[in-house]
């Protein structure tokens, strides 16, 4: 952080390493569930970066409270940058603050909003939302989708209620969720919200959970279809067999290679 006015700002520093792992997680995504959504891994960390300062633009815009971008540091060039972004004092995020009526309301409010805009933010959970001075604060938003499938909304609207109820409860968070849902749109969202579409931080934290709020929600909301995440496609087989003939060829050689020492 740095002092800016009086304030602070804060860096976020984005470097090649951040591209590589974005680009191993899509080809394992692809391989355990197929290609979920429309979209392509970043081609480098200068169009990954840039795409983050536009979504934060795009939700300023759009009267979303997000942090204000100042705009982009080049570190070093094509590999490393940094975007600097309003920082926010005083600040908790959902898995310590204290969760308010009105806290619950505004996340219901903000997905609802993102539903109307045709966009999903792909990853809520705790630390990604704070609290400051009692209102929810939306942050992290590189994985904005613009115009996303109608599961992927669903899974946006599921993630919320579960990251609220975490510090409240299931029945208090789905009386809010219908003054701007209706039921079977709660349904759906349940139906989906199983594996990967949970967030790894979320899941701990329901896994930490000795209640069920996945089954609470589920009993309160009608009842609905399960949402199968699997998707087959001519890229999903041939990544697969790349990886199974590879890993084969890999074992191969390294047997080769530890008998060879051993004689």
């Amino acid at each position: 952080m740095i002092r800016e006015g009086g304030g602070h700002v804060f860096g976020k520093i984005l470097a090649n390493s951040h591209v590589r792992s974005d680009r191993w997680y899509r080809i394992v995504r692809t391989i355990m569930y197929g290609r979920l959504e429309d979209e392509t891994s970043f081609s480098s960390v200068r169009k990954l970066i840039a795409y983050e300062d536009y979504a934060l633009r795009l939700l300023e815009d759009d009267g979303f409270r997000v942090a204000h971008s100042y705009g982009i540091v080049e570190l070093t060039p094509n590999e490393e940058y940094l975007l600097a972004q309003e920082f926010f004092e005083n600040a908790q995020t959902l898995g310590h603050a204290e969760v308010t009526d009105d806290v619950v309301d505004e996340g219901m409010q903000l997905v609802r909003r993102l539903w109307d805009a045709g966009l999903a933010h792909r990853d809520i959970k705790p630390a990604n939302l704070l609290v400051v001075e009692g209102h929810l604060q939306l942050i992290d938003v590189s994985g904005l989708e613009i115009r996303p499938s109608p599961w992927r909304q669903a899974v946006d609207l599921a993630n919320m209620m579960l990251v609220m109820a975490l510090r409240s409860d299931a029945e208090r968070v789905y009386r809010c969720a219908l003054s701007y849902f209706i039921p079977e749109d709660v349904g759906e969202a349940f139906a989906a919200a199983k594996g990967m579409a949970i967030p790894t931080e979320l899941q701990r934290y329901l896994k930490n959970d000795p209640r069920d709020l996945v089954g609470e929600f589920r009993a309160l909301a009608p009842p609905h279809p399960p949402v199968s995440i699997q998707r087959w496609s001519a890229r999903r087989v041939g990544l697969t067999l790349m990886v199974v003939v590879g890993s084969a060829v890999l074992a191969a050689w390294s047997f080769t290679i530890f008998f060879t020492v051993a004689d």
